[in-house]
């Protein structure tokens, strides 16, 4: 269990997680952090237990509702083993950043109708953005994926209002922390150009 994430010494705030699906053991966490620090910062997870892994990734954008919270969020736990599989979620507001992560503990993920922006060193978890993006009108919009048809997995879906013309500045690399780490850190630049602060949103991604 993640039991908080910071960014450049800020406390992020949790959007939303989901728990473990069907023989996995994986959860995913979505935090946020308006108006971060610009720069090289350093992302700091702590969780409890002393088993398995922790990883994180960061998508910072710009042009993001600087009222800290999802616009949506939709979550779901392996309802069935197997391939292919899809969740939506409904969007509030128009021109929205949507963001999904899939988890499988076999490894094999593969989306088909978005664009994956990152996945984990192991595959075992992928990042996928909506292939219109920003995702407009507001409204339903499905996230499609293939996987091992063994594998237990999870996946966590959510929308970022915004404030002006929402875009993503960058996204990290994703790491992963050694078996049984407590704690995992690693810097990374989540504004290469000097921007507004209050024009600014993170969110980072995690699961275990």
């Amino acid at each position: 269990t993640v039991t908080s994430v910071s960014f450049g010494g800020s406390a992020m705030t949790l959007l939303g997680k989901v728990d473990r699906g069907i023989a996995t053991g994986i959860e995913i966490y979505a935090y946020g952090l308006v108006a971060p620090a610009m720069g090289a910062q350093t992302f700091t997870a702590t969780r409890t237990g002393t088993a398995g892994f922790i990883s994180l990734v960061g998508v910072a954008l710009t042009g993001a509702n600087q009222v800290i919270g999802p616009d949506a969020i939709q979550t779901q736990q392996a309802p069935a083993l197997g391939s292919p599989k899809s969740d939506t979620i409904t969007t509030i507001a128009n021109n929205c950043a949507v963001f999904g992560m899939v988890q499988n503990d076999n490894g094999s993920i593969a989306f088909t109708t978005q664009v994956q922006i990152a996945a984990s060193p192991t595959t075992a978890a992928k990042l996928a953005r909506t292939s219109t993006f920003p995702f407009t009108p507001a409204g339903p919009v499905t996230f499609n994926w293939t996987q091992n048809a063994g594998g237990g997995w999870n996946d966590l879906l959510v929308s970022i209002a915004p404030s002006t013309t929402i875009a993503i500045n960058s996204v990290s690399t994703w790491t992963i922390s050694a078996a049984a780490g407590l704690t995992v850190s690693y810097s990374y630049t989540a504004y290469a150009a000097p921007v507004a602060p209050n024009d600014n949103s993170l969110a980072t991604f995690g699961g275990i």
